[in-house]
């Protein structure tokens, strides 16, 4: 499982598609919930794939706080990532709302090869 970020327990599961090509899907624990797209392969960690991963990131709904995973974090099934939810859901629910209401900006330069 490709993971994508954590979100609020009750926020609206995204509608669309992640790098793999496979429908997002949100597992949810009582404080938070994470995004996920299950993936056959480890991913190569290319510029291209970040940079894909990053808009897919960037284009999830704006009306609900997330906490962003480090591209390419990868799970082995559904279980382990509910089991790492569950052990870390106090803090990012606390992270959570501490972000409600903010907003980011991403920046990416790029120079020439």
């Amino acid at each position: 499982m490709l993971l994508y970020a954590v979100i609020p327990p009750d926020a609206t599961a995204p509608d669309g598609h992640g790098l793999a090509n496979r429908r997002l899907e949100t597992i949810r624990s009582a404080l938070a919930a994470m995004i996920v797209e299950e993936c056959p392969d480890r991913l190569a960690g290319t510029n291209e794939e970040s940079r894909t991963f990053a808009e897919i990131l960037c284009n999830l709904p704006a009306t609900t706080p997330l906490l962003p995973i480090r591209f390419p974090t990868m799970l082995a099934t559904r279980s382990a990532v509910l089991a790492e939810l569950q052990a870390n859901e106090t803090a990012w629910s606390k992270r959570l709302a501490e972000l409600r209401g903010l907003s980011e900006v991403v920046i990416r330069a790029q120079w020439p090869d």
